[in-house]
């Protein structure tokens, strides 16, 4: 059985039934990396998710940098995990060349670095220092002011969304259970001991008890709600500080950059980054988040407008406004550069959940392989059972899709080729979908849109059609109009193999035709 939502009632009684060793509560990179690493080891495990999949703090496209203050001992930890990163899921891990922009005479060089001229590198060790006649040579567009310094590096972009979802699949086809739109309401004891969660259904609002052994609260920003229910005696909150993250899809024409950007502020704790992907720019703006900030401050527009000043400052030539800003939002994230002690210790409720805040998304794998080394002790020492050691750093997540590019027809639609790399798709799984699609009667979507409805439906647990569109989608559906016949045949696919109610169809059309017209992606 895959991840899907096509028959929730039945798959929500089959859980009931069974007696789980961990229940993981939280569907995002943390949650993903719990149940691979726990699954791995031999234990039955089930993942809860009250959103869908990859929600909040794992939602955003990254970039993976390296922080100059890391210790020697660090620096090699984060080049462990990058490797890892890189051999199990290859395809997934982007290098990009970047241009890291920042003051020549940064307020933290000492004296004698402002007299020599040089600087410390801020994204990579491995970077290059380029001339202002080089840049003019490679990147003709780009104007930069005369007090800047330009490095020349290549990180990893990666889309954790996507990453997520690999993750979780891959886990899946190892025998473990994943389900979205369930929210944990209340625990269930056995001798003040946490034994199960009581499960609320966020469509229909049905109830379900799930039993299990262990619980593990990793829900991000609202690891406090569960962790709080689940205390009798000590009732003091986990603390940790907030940032806001921003990030925009720019109209890939409205600029005429070489190479993706980063730009350093004096003042700024993390850097502004520019990143072109498929049809757009992707901005990414990082500030700290304060308290009693006001509604327009904290705003959208208020925020790209703010990152935009600082990029006119160290580009003056850079002409963007936010008209030409196809799609985005601002979240509440935890501020993970403020907490990296804290971020990798775990947190231990007297009736037993474990709770974790968890950590920057490189360590991810890590923090989850030390997690399931306590869960896995602690089974020893109750029960006396053996499981086995992480695996995590050779198995392979991704399937090998080796041979996919060869066999592109030029005469079909690029976005359907779009499809098949989010996907990950083989070409087996290619040939599957297309038979299907000739044998259904979506005469009117076009081809990448039934291949993306049709995959996504049995094997990623899709419900509503928002997060199909403008989630899994997200870069496919830029500059990409849908016509009204389009649009009415997408509905009807979810009504019908989602057997959606009368009320559901009503609400979430109503709410999709809202967004595609605010995007303006209706014909």
């Amino acid at each position: 059985m895959a991840i899907s939502n096509q028959n929730r009632e039945e798959l929500i009684r089959q859980l009931a039934k069974t007696h789980y060793d961990v229940i993981i509560v939280g569907g995002g990179i943390t949650g993903a990396r719990l149940l691979y690493d726990l699954q791995s080891r031999g234990m039955r495990v089930l993942l809860v998710e009250k959103n869908d999949f990859a929600n909040n703090q794992s939602s955003q496209f990254e970039v993976i940098a390296e922080q100059e203050q890391l210790s020697g001992k660090e620096k090699k930890r984060f080049t462990q995990e990058l490797q890892y990163l890189e051999r199990n899921l290859p395809t997934r891990t982007n290098f990009m060349t970047f241009l890291n922009i920042h003051n020549r005479y940064g307020v933290t060089d000492s004296l004698t670095d402002r007299i020599k001229g040089t600087f410390k590198p801020r994204l990579h060790p491995t970077s290059k220092v380029l001339s202002r006649k080089e840049v003019v040579a490679e990147h003709p567009h780009l104007e930069l002011t005369d007090d800047v310094k330009i490095e020349q590096v290549s990180v990893p972009v990666i889309d954790p969304v996507r990453i997520t979802l690999d993750i979780l699949k891959s886990a899946h086809e190892m025998g473990a259970d994943v389900i979205n739109y369930q929210k944990v309401t209340d625990f269930i004891y056995q001798d003040q001991m946490i034994r199960g969660v009581r499960l609320e259904d966020q469509m229909t609002g049905e109830e379900a008890v799930i039993q299990s052994r262990m619980v593990i609260n990793a829900t991000g920003r609202d690891i406090n709600e569960l962790h709080q229910l689940a205390t009798f005696t000590n009732k003091n909150f986990i603390h940790f500080l907030s940032m806001r993250s921003g990030q925009w899809m720019i109209k890939k024409e409205a600029l005429t950059l070489g190479c993706a950007l980063s730009i350093q502020g004096d003042l700024q704790m993390y850097p502004i980054t520019l990143v072109p992907m498929e049809n757009v720019w992707v901005l990414t703006v990082k500030e700290p988040f304060h308290m009693g900030e006001s509604a327009k401050y904290s705003t959208s527009e208020s925020m790209f407008n703010r990152a935009l000043d600082l990029i006119t400052h160290r580009c003056p030539a850079f002409n963007v406004t936010y008209q030409d800003v196809f799609e985005g939002k601002s979240i509440n994230q935890i501020d993970f550069s403020h907490h990296q002690k804290i971020a990798n210790d775990m947190y231990v409720t007297d009736t037993g959940l474990i709770s974790t805040l968890g950590v920057p998304f490189i360590y991810a794998r890590s923090h989850a392989e030390n997690i399931g080394d306590v869960v896995s002790k602690r089974f020893k020492k109750e029960a006396g059972i053996l499981y086995q050691t992480s695996e995590t750093k050779t198995r392979m997540i991704q399937k090998d899709i080796s041979g996919t590019k060869l066999e592109i027809n030029e005469q079909k639609d690029p976005r359907f080729w779009s499809v098949v790399d989010q996907l990950g798709l083989s070409l087996n799984e290619i040939n599957k979908y297309q038979a299907k699609i000739n044998q259904t009667a979506m005469t009117s979507m076009p081809e990448y849109l039934s291949l993306a409805l049709l995959y996504t439906l049995e094997h990623e647990g899709i419900y509503k059609p928002t997060d199909f569109l403008f989630r899994r989608l997200r870069l496919v559906m830029v500059n990409t109009p849908l016509s009204l016949e389009e649009i009415d045949e997408l509905f009807a696919f979810f009504t019908y193999h989602l057997a959606w109610t009368k009320e559901e169809r009503s609400y979430y059309e109503r709410d999709c035709r809202f967004w595609l017209k605010q995007l303006q992606v209706i014909q």
